[in-house]
């Protein structure tokens, strides 16, 4: 699980997850369904997964930052779904839609979770690169300028 519960409350009032998991007699109850709330996140980290095993070892070693966050807005989106509470530019569908993004992102590499390539299995906590595209300043390109500018005389070592 890339969430838990106590991640959902920490993003999300209480009240609002009672009323989204209080199925028989909504606010009667007073406390949070945990099965229902723990079945969004299971599917959202199935979602998750899914994107992600193209370019890392699952499962995760460490759960990334940005990971965890789209693990919580696919939850709390979930929740909104299931009662019919989401509709085009609510902040949760928009919620969704750039958690969709950043996945669709990171699964063509154009956002690594962790370090590029060094231990797929264990990206350090909270990391993730951005890519800028197209290297500007290649070794062939800095040679035919004149070689390195910053190497002092007689190279670094």
């Amino acid at each position: 699980m890339y969430c838990t519960v106590e991640d959902l409350r920490k993003s999300c009032p209480d009240k609002v997850l009672i009323q989204a998991t209080d199925d028989l007699n909504p606010n009667e109850s007073g406390l949070i369904q945990v099965d229902i709330v723990e079945e969004q996140i299971a599917l959202a980290c199935g979602i998750i997964d899914g994107y992600l095993a193209s370019v890392v070892t699952l499962p995760l070693g460490t759960v990334p930052v940005i990971v965890k966050k789209i693990a919580i807005d696919l939850s709390l989106h979930g929740l909104y779904e299931r009662l019919d509470r989401v509709s085009k530019d609510d902040p949760m569908d928009i919620r969704k839609s750039n958690a969709m993004a950043l996945l669709d992102k990171i699964s063509k590499r154009l956002i690594t979770i962790g370090p590029a390539d060094s231990d797929p299995g264990t990206p350090e906590s909270g990391a993730f690169l951005v890519s800028s595209g197209r290297q500007e300043f290649t070794d062939q390109r800095m040679a035919s300028l004149g070689g390195a500018f910053f190497a002092p005389p007689g190279g670094l070592f």
